[in-house]
């Protein structure tokens, strides 16, 4: 039974002849052979002839499209029709599609971090840091300090806060009892400002217990 042989490769040295293509094709040796034989092998030039219809549908004699080519070794060829070392009966055939190059992915840009947004608080009414009353409620609830001193460093450099400070009129009319911003109040404080910009809710039924104006 004839020895079958798979060849791939852009086929060489086309030539257009009555009945059939006649081409040359090359399979590369390996420098490195498995232990214990001993030499590499060489590279091998195969003749091969393919029938003009086949031929006609792998795009014959355009020589710049890879091809794989099966078939047959066959040693009965003449020299005259067989340049190569071994002659190949071809039967089956086909173009292989060129490998399409991915693009490289683009890194995504690094994230511009966003502009913190300075309202007008000119609107809102501002009070002495004396006149308010913190509940002793906030005390259990102490702001993260990484987020306080990011905050204290834009409000120092802005010379306002980020938002009002919400508060509430004491039930007799003294002052103003905080109800929201007690970070900001801190930080007002730690910068040794004396009024701040406050948002005034309506007075609450009941007023809660106060924590001492010396905690900060």
């Amino acid at each position: 039974m004839p020895a079958k042989i798979s060849l791939t490769g852009v086929p060489k040295d086309v030539q257009v002849l009555p009945d059939y293509y006649r081409l040359s094709m090359e399979e590369g040796g390996t420098l490195y052979p498995p232990k214990g034989l001993p030499s590499a092998s060489q590279p091998i030039t195969y003749t091969v002839l393919i029938s003009r219809k086949l031929g006609s549908q792998l795009g014959l004699p355009d020589t710049s499209q890879r091809l794989l080519i099966q078939g047959e070794l066959t040693l009965d060829l003449p020299l005259d029709e067989c340049p190569g070392e071994i002659g190949v009966i071809a039967f089956q055939g086909q173009v292989i599609p060129e490998r399409k190059t991915e693009p490289k992915a683009v890194s995504p840009a690094p994230a511009t971090p966003k502009e913190r947004h300075w309202p007008d608080l000119s609107r809102y009414p501002h009070v002495a840091l004396s006149q308010i009353k913190v509940p002793a409620a906030f005390l259990s609830r102490k702001p993260n300090k990484a987020k306080t001193e990011a905050l204290k460093a834009a409000v120092q450099s802005q010379g306002q806060l980020d938002e009002p400070i919400v508060v509430r009129p004491t039930i007799d009319d003294s002052g103003y009892v905080l109800y929201d911003g007690y970070r900001r109040y801190l930080i007002a404080r730690q910068l040794g400002w004396t009024t701040v910009p406050v948002d005034v809710r309506p007075k609450a039924v009941k007023e809660p217990a106060f924590a001492s104006q010396a905690m900060c």
